[in-house]
């Protein structure tokens, strides 16, 4: 796929779950900045074409050359999750596209974003922030709010209670 258009940058084959081959966990991605991920069923033949994604799962990748040399390198301060997305929207800024490609099949064991600890969920949130940060620019409280839930409380006022 990588020789087939000068513009395609990062190619993701279908990824399924290695004990379950017949289970698609990543077959392309929805438009969300939160990483929407389309699966199904290999047997049902749910994600059987290839074209154009948002972002690809990083488990496994090809990259063009000429596309790491422009674009750079992963950045480092993603620690679980976010990194290939935020990768693939800084290749398609510049013009390069990222493509699902169904005729090829990765059997991905997963880690911890899939059995997170609690220290993984708030590394999971922090890396979810960073990339709001950077491609939605919202403030940083902003950005807990709305994706972690965490709204900091109000003030309390203490009303002067006169005795009975």
């Amino acid at each position: 796929r990588l020789g087939s258009d000068e513009t395609i940058g990062v190619v993701a084959p279908r990824t399924v779950r290695p004990n379950d081959p017949d289970q698609i966990i990543w077959g392309g991605s929805v438009p969300t900045m939160l990483g929407g991920h389309k699966g199904g069923s290999v047997r049902l033949g749910h994600c059987a074409n290839a074209g154009e994604e948002y972002w690809a799962t990083f488990s496994v990748v090809a990259l063009k050359r000429t596309m790491l040399a422009e674009v750079g390198l992963l950045d480092e301060r993603y620690v679980n999750v976010g990194s290939d997305q935020d990768y693939c929207y800084r290749a398609r800024s510049r013009g390069w596209q990222v493509w699902y490609e169904a005729a090829s099949t990765w059997a991905h064991h997963q880690g911890v974003t899939a059995r997170p600890t609690p220290t993984d969920l708030r590394r999971h949130q922090r890396d979810m922030l960073t990339l709001k940060h950077r491609w939605l620019g919202m403030d940083y409280a902003q950005l807990r709010e709305e994706v972690i839930g965490y709204k900091r409380p109000e003030p309390e006022t203490h009303e002067a209670h006169s005795a009975p």
